[in-house]
């Protein structure tokens, strides 16, 4: 793991929101850590369907590489 990786993977793992972020597809801590560095304050959304959304990450592109 990189040095980096260790801080953002102890930000994530100890959210308050660290259950609802999880719920993001096909995403790693580090991923969760720059959404959530981007978009703050989670509890203003009712699902991660709706934070994704706000985030404009999507999942299915980056697996795939198509729309």
């Amino acid at each position: 793991m990189g040095e980096l990786e260790q801080p953002i993977e102890q930000v994530i793992q100890n959210h308050v929101g660290y259950a609802f972020l999880v719920g993001v597809p096909y995403s790693d801590l580090t991923t969760l850590g720059i959404i959530l560095a981007a978009t703050g304050e989670i509890s203003r959304f009712l699902n991660y369907r709706r934070y994704v959304a706000y985030t404009g990450y999507f999942a299915a592109l980056e697996k795939s590489q198509t729309i």
